[in-house]
């Protein structure tokens, strides 16, 4: 739902999104947080002064949207956040920063540099899609090796799904398909092999869509 913001980031229109996330959740369209917690974390980051703004409906959540956008300011980690945590900050908010700190499903740390589960690639997506930054696709790339990894089913899972995920998104976005090419110019043989099968669907995805 937050997928083409990457391409044209306008803060005004997160309170809508968040609404628009909060009846997805409730509706169960929304299985975990770690894509919306990747993407709430990157644009509150690339947009510090506008953070109360766009929270401008936060007593309107609930508790569950609550926690997610508490984790999503501090992985922000910016001036800007702290002070909207302080000035919503209760007892009540700890207890639910806790208690969704001890879910299973909760998101990596920001600075997720290696991918250890397909629930990483959802928060990488995540931040992509809010900030449109190619670090965390590069970390995308780089898990695909994981694929190789035989001996290991969930890594083989990983990196069939982060092979996968960079396809699609390839084949739909322009940003990501840049990336996928640059990356291609400095990857080692192994990586190589593996971005230009991606690539290739990608592109293959595109002239099916006459795009």
């Amino acid at each position: 739902m937050a997928n083409g913001y990457h391409v044209a980031p306008d803060p005004s229109a997160i309170p809508e999104l968040l609404r628009t996330i909060g009846r997805a959740r409730r509706s169960g369209g929304i299985s975990h947080p770690a894509p919306i917690l990747g993407f709430l974390s990157g644009v509150f980051e690339q947009n510090p002064g506008r953070i109360s703004a766009m929270l401008s409906e936060w007593h309107a959540l609930d508790e569950v949207e609550q926690a997610i956008v508490l984790k999503a300011l501090l992985y922000a980690r910016k001036p800007e956040a702290s002070n909207f945590i302080k000035g919503v900050w209760s007892d009540r908010m700890l207890s639910i920063l806790k208690q969704d700190l001890r879910d299973p499903r909760s998101a990596p740390s920001p600075d997720l540099t290696v991918v250890n589960n397909p629930g990483d690639l959802d928060f990488l997506w995540g931040r992509f899609f809010g900030t449109g930054g190619a670090t965390p696709v590069r970390t995308i790339i780089k898990a695909t090796k994981l694929k190789s990894r035989r001996a290991d089913p969930e890594n083989v899972a990983t990196g069939l799904a982060a092979a996968w995920s960079l396809a699609s998104n390839a084949g739909r976005y322009d940003r990501v398909l840049a990336i996928c090419k640059e990356t291609l110019k400095s990857a080692d043989p192994a990586t190589i092999s593996i971005l230009e099968d991606i690539v290739a669907k990608a592109e293959q995805r595109r002239s099916a869509a006459g795009s």
